[in-house]
């Protein structure tokens, strides 16, 4: 019998690992590849995004240029804001001493300069013209870039926005006026803004001055008969706003208040028509101020303008600065105190913020502003922050004192109240000095005048970092003070 014999063959080892190798291989051509799509990917949106933006100019760029004219002014003949800088209202076109000036000169004529607001394309002369830092500040054509709204949020001037006084032919009557007040931006003169060639007309009877009918007086710089370019010459003069023949299909304005809404809303305007109410409507107008043209992405090519509206701060209070929730008044409720006038903290809000409190209309709401709400189930911590005391707190927040003595005839009510029953209470009467009857000087004080103890120091008002908060004190953003 013939017997066979068979060889194991030795199996294919590694042949699971080549496998492995290569799917990681193919894995990782995978990974590779992704990655340069995503890469090319990331870069052609950033680029398609560039074309996107192209001819949107940076906000900051727009902004550093607007306020680098209305501060320090410019001498480019296209920006209609020369000479109405608040440097050039304080020192003048070259001066060093404030407040000195003669202020804007009349030269007389149907174009009285004194009424010209608008630069652009004219000379200025400091000889025909005036200095423009006359000794005041009030919303006027010496301040024209001034606005004013009463205590009711009414609008009373607009920045840039100001009347003409064109004159008349005198008619021998010296009870009336040779001369009639024009409003461009008056609802009624409309035609101002849409018709290039439209000139106010005279009042009935009244003729304008013989020196513009009769052709002898040109506008600023140009010489020759009054024509309509002339009119156009005069007429860009009296306004910062663009005109139609300066930018081809500019509108007129959007409504009785001009262009733009500056101020919050709830602000109503008031124009020179007594004819017509306050009503809410827009507080600016646009300006050029010769910025370059630009193209959008459309290929159409635009020109920024700009609209201002500047306002004094005279007669407002900056709730990050005035005022102190230091007392206590019935009910435990915090209220202001003041005697001396210290310092800022001494000017009450409650003269101004007379809103009632929404949980108890009996009682004001300003209190709110320095101590959180409980009324509210998420508390809204006010400038004093979730332990409602200025600075840090507690009996160790004490501020500093002077280590001078104080005279017996000159004490010091530094916190303007005293404690009563545990809790703070205003100096009685607030009245420094009282001479009893019979008494001899020095005089006598009331209670409180602690001449800065620490009873008097512990956390006083002052303690309120009000431009750099600590411990868990707060401020309130510019937009939330308005």
């Amino acid at each position: 019998m013939r017997v066979t014999s068979y060889q194991q063959r030795s199996g294919r080892r590694g042949v699971v690992l080549l496998v492995v190798l290569a799917l990681l291989t193919l894995f990782a051509v995978v990974g590779v590849a992704f990655v340069f799509y995503s890469e090319q990917e990331a870069l052609t949106a950033s680029l398609f995004n560039e074309a996107e933006e192209k001819g949107l100019p940076d906000p900051d760029l727009l902004g550093k240029f607007a306020l680098n004219q209305i501060i320090l002014d410019s001498t480019d003949p296209t920006s209609a804001l020369q000479t109405h800088s608040l440097l050039t209202s304080m020192y003048g076109p070259g001066g060093n001493i404030p407040f000195n000036g003669s202020g804007r000169l009349h030269t007389g004529g149907i174009a009285d300069e004194y009424y010209l607001l608008n630069f652009q394309g004219r000379t200025y002369s400091e000889a025909r013209n005036g200095s423009f830092n006359p000794p005041y500040t009030y919303p006027d054509h010496n301040n024209a870039y001034l606005g004013a709204v009463d205590g009711n949020g009414r609008v009373l001037a607009r920045s840039f926005v100001r009347y003409c006084k064109v004159p008349l032919e005198p008619d021998g009557n010296p009870t009336t006026p040779d001369y009639f007040f024009f409003d461009p931006y008056d609802p009624a003169n409309a035609a101002f803004w849409t018709d290039p060639n439209w000139f106010p007309a005279p009042p009935s009877g009244r003729q304008l001055h013989r020196q513009y009918n009769d052709g002898r007086y040109g506008a600023p710089s140009t010489t020759g008969p009054v024509n309509d370019a002339i009119r156009r010459l005069i007429k860009r003069a009296m306004v910062l706003r663009p005109l139609p023949y300066d930018h081809e299909g500019f509108p007129p304005l959007m409504d009785i208040g001009g262009d733009v809404k500056n101020l919050p809303p709830g602000t109503t305007v008031v124009t020179s028509n007594p004819g017509i109410p306050a009503v809410p409507a827009n507080d600016s107008i646009w300006v050029d101020l010769g910025y370059p043209v630009q193209t959008g992405r459309d290929g159409r090519r635009y020109k920024p303008l700009f609209a201002f509206f500047i306002q004094d701060l005279d007669g407002k209070v900056n709730l990050n600065l005035h005022g102190n929730a230091r007392g206590t008044g019935p009910g435990g409720v915090r209220t202001h105190v003041s005697n001396q006038g210290w310092g800022r903290w001494e000017v009450n809000l409650g003269h101004v913020l007379t809103a009632p409190d929404i949980a108890n209309p009996a009682l004001p709401e300003w209190p709110r502003l320095f101590r959180n709400n409980p009324s509210i189930p998420t508390p809204f911590f006010g400038l004093y922050g979730p332990d409602g005391e200025p600075g840090n707190g507690g009996p160790t927040n004490q501020m500093a004192w002077m280590n001078s003595r104080l005279r017996r005839n000159a004490q010091v009510d530094y916190d303007a109240c005293r404690f009563v029953g545990g809790v703070t209470v205003q100096t009685a009467g607030a009245i420094p000095v009282t001479l009893p009857p019979g008494a001899s000087f020095p005089p006598a004080y009331p209670p409180g005048y602690d001449n800065g103890t620490p009873v008097d120091r512990v956390n006083h008002p002052a303690l309120f970092p009000q431009l750099y908060p600590n411990g868990n004190d707060r401020v309130f953003r510019a937009e939330n003070m308005e």
